[in-house]
């Protein structure tokens, strides 16, 4: 009898509008989102020899999907107990986990869950567009002092150059320190191209003498086209987005 009722409970969700289920399993959703990108997963999981990463090292990475598809069952099977159970189990595996083609609750979530702790932290507004996982996603770690010695270091990703017209920056999962001297990056997609700064509020430039007075050269920061980063600017043209000569 069990099972049957369990068997029905199954077809039941599987029928359920995702939107529906969305609301009915926010918080599990939110949970499992946060696991997909790796929150609560100890470092020394992550980087399991030292020699992985050792000192003064920039390391990138792609994460499988199969991968972060076990560690969710994994979490989802806490508490089965009988063939009920893992009928159930079965049916919310289908709606929530990542990577998907059924619906996008588990890679819509993870998409959003920076945006959700920079509102909650810094009260900085959510965008309006819901962007979904674009896997495979790929990342980096840092292990340097410059993460312990400048902080608020600002990271920007992007794809190939080549092959992209417009060079957008790749949406930011997650970016965290992790230890003292170690940086931990996620991004949405596959990152060619990572753009280590420090924040402007924090830049002070020196001058050179020429004869009675002081000069500086100045240079593209590539925000706005980052092949052209530390190029000498051309003092006879303005640039309007910066407002310098």
């Amino acid at each position: 009898m069990e099972s049957l009722n369990a068997a029905a409970l199954a077809k039941e969700l599987d029928s359920i509008d995702p939107t529906t289920l969305d609301s009915s399993f926010d918080d599990v959703t939110a949970w499992l989102a946060r696991l997909v990108l790796l929150y609560g997963v100890p470092l020394d999981y992550l980087v399991p020899e030292s020699a992985m990463l050792p000192e003064n090292s920039l390391r990138f990475f792609y994460i499988d999907p199969l991968w972060i598809q076990a560690l969710v069952q994994g979490a989802c099977s806490i508490g089965r107990n009988g063939y009920g159970d893992t009928l159930i189990d079965q049916a919310l595996n289908r709606r929530l986990q990542p990577a998907n083609s059924q619906n996008g609750l588990s890679d819509r979530k993870p998409a959003s869950v920076r945006d959700q702790l920079r509102l909650q932290y810094e009260s900085v507004e959510m965008q309006d567009n819901q962007e979904i996982l674009c896997w495979p996603l790929t990342g980096f770690f840092l292990r340097s002092p410059v993460v312990d010695g400048w902080r608020g270091l600002e990271i920007t990703g992007f794809r190939n150059p080549a092959a992209s017209a417009t060079h957008e920056p790749l949406k930011p999962l997650r970016i965290e320190q992790l230890a003292d001297d170690i940086m931990f990056g996620l991004f949405n997609g596959t990152v060619d191209q990572l753009v280590i700064r420090q924040p402007q509020e924090s830049l002070h430039f020196g001058l050179t003498r020429q004869g009675n007075g002081y000069a500086k050269t100045l240079r593209e920061l590539g925000y706005h086209n980052p092949p052209a980063s530390w190029q000498t600017l051309d003092r006879s043209k303005r640039d309007d987005r910066s407002g310098v000569r």
